[in-house]
């Protein structure tokens, strides 16, 4: 125990570490400090209470991830559960969900034939599907898969945002040695944005997401060409005041901030299709943006683009579960406006038609994952992929998320001023 205290004070953490043990915010103390330190100072009724917890919610993956292996030995039936877990998610093809609970070696034992249905599912070929999947069982590779399913040749790397963006495990795993000075530096600013927020006594989750959003805005310098840029950790351009990035960096920093405020809202980023035909800015919440890149005169009609962004997606947003609801909300930080992702379809609350947003399950499966998806959190589960919302339940929403209820909370947050 007194070697981990001795880890926290050279990061100069030590007097956040107190306070959050002072305020008994155990999942915050899990979030900030990792596993050890939650096991180590986590009362023992606690995390029994937690456990029940998960096996109520029938998580396996999250008591696996959260407490260790060792958990499976205090849980009847441990591994039947894990097995039923994993065929029920691939009957279900959520299949994200299931790299992201159980990891690259379980996903890895299904990827040729998760990947076929991926394609199948975003092309409506199953001829498409079949030169996917006999493209991956000769090379094994994603991206020549991607290039016979495109009848290009891809290279290594994957058009997203408007930029190439590295899908390679090793350059995340390099980025994450190369830069863990910086990440450390902003982990330390998050942390304490988080402990200023949850300070301020916020009425609402909505009010946590516009104040988040507006900080952000305030913050960095602008929408622009990033300057960092590291694979699978966008949200290090804006370390320090100042910086500029764009939408997998404002999604990433987002996600982040969301999940230091409450690891319950378990914030991630997700790739999707961004169609400007159906936004304006006058529908978008009154946060000030500035936009500082230049734009190029590109071919739109360019085949090479189209195949790629329609089939992987050209932008990045985040999604979060409020607190105590059973629904997953969009939020597009780069364009302020927030929406509802349901049965796999993205229903956005203040642009035309509610439309606008397209997830892209084949550019998720190639983006690296975040480094809170692997330290942090246990499940990339989509409360709203279950069929059921009315017009009535939309409208409501609508009420309590839409462009209206957003302004209204900016106008609310407004007054508090900013100490951090």
């Amino acid at each position: 125990m007194d070697n981990e205290i001795a880890k926290i004070k050279q990061t100069g953490r030590y007097q956040l570490f107190l306070k959050v043990l002072e305020s008994k915010n155990y999942e915050q103390l899990y979030t900030m400090f990792g596993k050890t330190i939650y096991a180590l100072f986590t009362p023992f009724e606690y995390k029994k209470q937690d456990i029940k917890r998960l096996l109520d919610n029938n998580d396996i993956a999250g008591i696996y991830n959260k407490y260790g292996k060792l958990e499976q030995f205090f849980i009847k039936n441990f591994r039947r559960r894990k097995k039923e877990d994993i065929k029920r998610l691939l009957s279900e093809k959520r299949y994200i969900e299931l790299l992201d609970k159980y990891g690259e070696r379980t996903f890895n034992e299904h990827k040729k034939e998760i990947l076929k249905e991926d394609v199948e599912y975003e092309t409506g070929s199953k001829l498409k599907a079949k030169l996917y999947k006999s493209s991956y069982s000769m090379t094994k590779g994603l991206k020549t898969a991607l290039a016979a399913l495109s009848s290009f040749v891809v290279t290594s790397t994957m058009m997203i945002g408007g930029m190439m963006y590295n899908s390679s495990n090793e350059s995340y795993a390099n980025a994450l040695v190369d830069e863990a000075e910086l990440i450390q530096e902003y982990d330390e600013k998050i942390n304490n944005y988080a402990y200023e927020i949850n300070s301020l006594g916020l009425d609402n989750d909505l009010d946590v997401v516009m104040k988040v959003m507006y900080d952000m805005w305030d913050e960095m310098k602008g929408y622009g060409n990033p300057e960092i840029d590291k694979v699978g950790l966008g949200r290090l351009d804006f370390a320090h005041e100042g910086g500029k990035g764009v939408c997998r960096n404002i999604a990433d920093d987002f996600s982040a901030r969301m999940n230091a405020i409450n690891p319950e809202y378990n914030a991630r980023n997700l790739i999707v299709y961004f169609d400007t035909d159906y936004y304006s800015h006058e529908y978008l919440a009154k946060i000030d943006t500035t936009d500082l890149k230049e734009y190029p005169n590109e071919d739109t009609n360019n085949t090479l683009t189209n195949v790629i962004t329609n089939l992987a997606g050209n932008h990045m947003v985040s999604i979060f579960e409020p607190i105590g609801k059973n629904y997953t909300l969009v939020v597009d930080a780069t364009n302020p406006s927030i929406g509802i992702i349901e049965n796999g379809k993205i229903y956005m609350f203040q642009t035309l038609e509610n439309k606008g947003l397209s997830f892209k399950p084949v550019g998720q499966l190639l983006t690296v994952p975040n480094y809170e998806y692997k330290d942090v959190h246990s499940e990339f589960t989509f409360k709203s992929f279950v069929n059921g919302l009315t017009d009535k339940d939309l409208e409501e929403l609508n009420t309590e998320w839409g462009l209206e209820a957003q302004n209204a909370s900016l106008e609310k947050i407004s007054q508090n001023k900013r100490t951090y």
